[in-house]
């Protein structure tokens, strides 16, 4: 019942480890679970820590997050401050603006 939930904790800890792209894999294998069993209630937390293992732009998964039904609910705080930091870092990398 709670397999995505573990998928979710066993990609944090791959992340906090440096390996993204395994972490990547274990929250694809999550998300795919939830597709197949209908245990969507983690997609959120899912996807938002699927940003965290791409390299470049983050914010496909972290609107993906936002968007699905379990991110209207408490793990939508998460997403936001992950695509405050998402929109951060791509605004750091920006080239200047002429005036």
């Amino acid at each position: 019942m709670y397999l995505t939930f573990f998928d979710s904790d066993l990609g944090r800890l791959l992340i906090a480890a440096s390996q993204p792209q395994v972490a990547r894999e274990r929250l694809d294998t999550g998300l795919q679970l939830a597709q197949d069993t209908g245990m969507r209630f983690s997609d959120a937390e899912l996807l938002r820590l699927r940003a965290h293992t791409h390299p470049g732009d983050r914010r496909a998964d972290i609107t993906g997050a936002l968007a699905s039904p379990a991110g209207r609910a408490l793990p939508s705080s998460n997403c936001a401050r992950s695509s405050m930091i998402s929109n951060y870092a791509a605004s750091r990398r920006a080239p200047p603006s002429s005036m």
